[in-house]
């Protein structure tokens, strides 16, 4: 199963240095890459930026909410750190409870 890396050019860049296969995506491809990706059946992890997962934020959670695989993860951009976790908001959207310590 492949790793693909997903954000702006200087993420893409460190991942491909480290060997990871990156898409650059903007704010005019990033449906139509995730889209692709995620139905790449030799995709089992796409790691993305978090600010290009807060763009398309709904397309993320039902696609995890559906599918197994590739699982998603998130990292911080060259802006900063990770905000909130995304699993910890989703169980707090989906059931009401807040996890203490996430």
């Amino acid at each position: 199963m492949k790793i693909i890396a997903m954000g702006d050019k200087d993420t893409t860049i460190a991942f491909n240095l480290v060997g990871v296969e990156s898409k650059e995506v903007d704010e005019e491809n990033i449906r139509e890459n995730f889209k692709s990706v995620c139905s790449d059946d030799s995709v089992g992890v796409l790691i993305m930026t978090q600010s290009i997962a807060n763009s398309i934020r709904e397309e993320i959670d039902l696609w995890k909410y559906h599918h197994n695989l590739p699982i998603i993860v998130e990292v911080p951009d060259k802006k900063g750190k990770l905000e909130i976790d995304p699993l910890a908001r989703l169980i707090k959207k989906t059931i009401g409870i807040e996890l203490g310590g996430i």
